[in-house]
């Protein structure tokens, strides 16, 4: 008998790193240099009672990609 395995994922307002660089196509160490940017750095958060482990806002995520990420005709 097969097995059938599915990848369920779920949708959340606040992302980790992997999940901003699986998401977006790039290293984690690219979304960090992102994040330490001296212009216009990718917005990271600590949760409460968290000192390692930053989440990133969708939202904000999106307006900075806005900002810049490069529009190309196909």
């Amino acid at each position: 008998m097969s097995e059938t395995r599915q990848a369920y994922l779920i949708y959340s307002d606040w992302l980790t790193l992997p999940r901003v660089a699986m998401e977006l196509a790039v290293s984690v160490e690219k979304v960090r240099e992102w994040i330490s940017r001296a212009d216009d750095p990718l917005p990271a958060r600590l949760p409460p009672g968290n000192k390692k482990q930053v989440r990133i806002y969708r939202p904000e995520m999106d307006a900075w990609m806005l900002r810049n990420f490069t529009l190309k005709g196909v």
